[in-house]
C-alpha cells in the first residue's frame, strides 16, 4: 500500500514540479538559465558552438597563412640583400602574393610611394633593407645597388630614402 501512495504522491507531485519549472522559464528566462532549465536553448547552443569551431577552424587556417607568407616574403627580403633577386623581380613576386591582402595595400598605401602596387612594394622592400641590414659591412654598397635597380625598374628615382 505503501508502495502505491508513493507513486500516486511522484505521479502527482512531477506533473506540478513540471508545471512549476516550465511556469519559471516562461516568467523568468534568465532565472530558468542560471538553474540550466533553458532546454530548449541547446538546439541553438549547439548551433553556436559548431559555429564558434568553424570560426576557429577558419582563423586557425588564416594564421596559418599568415606565417609562411611571412616566411616566403623574409625570404624574398633576403634574397635582394644579398642579390641572388633582382629588386623589380622581388616586388613583382612580392605584390601578387599580397596584393589580395587589404591589410598589406593599406600598409603600402600609408608608408611606401610610388605610381603601382609593384613600385610601393619595391620601395617598402629598400625600406625594410635600410632598417634590417644597417649594420652590414657593405650597407653602402647595397643601398647604392638597391638605388641602381629600382631607377633601372622604375624610371624615377627612389623615394624617400636618402643615398
Amino acid at each position: 500500500m505503501t508502495r502505491i501512495r508513493n507513486a500516486r504522491v511522484l505521479s502527482a507531485a512531477l506533473p506540478i514540479t513540471v508545471l512549476i519549472l516550465a511556469g519559471t522559464a516562461y516568467a523568468d528566462p534568465v532565472l530558468a538559465e542560471s538553474l540550466g532549465l533553458d532546454v530548449w536553448e541547446v538546439g541553438r547552443l549547439e548551433n553556436d558552438l559548431r559555429a564558434a569551431e568553424a570560426c576557429g577552424d577558419r582563423l586557425e587556417a588564416e594564421f596559418q597563412s599568415l606565417q609562411e607568407l611571412m616566411a616566403v616574403n623574409d625570404v624574398i627580403l633576403a634574397d635582394v640583400a644579398a642579390g641572388r633577386l633582382e629588386l623589380s623581380a622581388a616586388a613583382r613576386r612580392k605584390w601578387e602574393l599580397n596584393r589580395h591582402r587589404p591589410t598589406i595595400r593599406d600598409h603600402l598605401n600609408r608608408h611606401c610611394r610610388g605610381r603601382t602596387g609593384e613600385e610601393k612594394v619595391a620601395h617598402d622592400l629598400c625600406r625594410r633593407i635600410g632598417q634590417e641590414y644597417r649594420a652590414a659591412p657593405d650597407f653602402d654598397a647595397l643601398v647604392r645597388r638597391l638605388h641602381a635597380e629600382y631607377e633601372t625598374a622604375y624610371h624615377a628615382p627612389l623615394p624617400g630614402v636618402n643615398r
